[in-house]
């Protein structure tokens, strides 16, 4: 199991009807889909429990794992977030 954990540098900020995260100088601003997954890894720390959240989505099962896997991808790229095999 993957174990995922957040940057904490990393600051979470609404503007206007965005959100964005803030890291190092830079702004990234989420979409919905993005923003849900950031804050679940707050409270499921394991990628596995991560996906069955998500997967509660409105999105089929399939298209929420690929959207998961490039989302946590992209946060982990841009020095968000961290994963770990225990």
């Amino acid at each position: 199991m993957t174990h995922i954990r957040r940057n904490a540098r990393v600051v979470r900020r609404r503007h206007g009807e965005s959100f964005y995260l803030l890291h190092a100088g830079d702004a990234y601003e989420l979409d919905d889909f993005a923003d849900a997954v950031w804050l679940s890894c707050e409270q499921l720390a394991e990628q596995g429990q991560l996906s069955a959240f998500m997967a509660r989505s409105n999105l089929g099962e399939e298209e929420c794992q690929i959207l998961l896997a490039k989302t946590l991808a992209e946060f982990e790229a841009f020095g968000l977030l961290s994963r770990s095999q225990p």
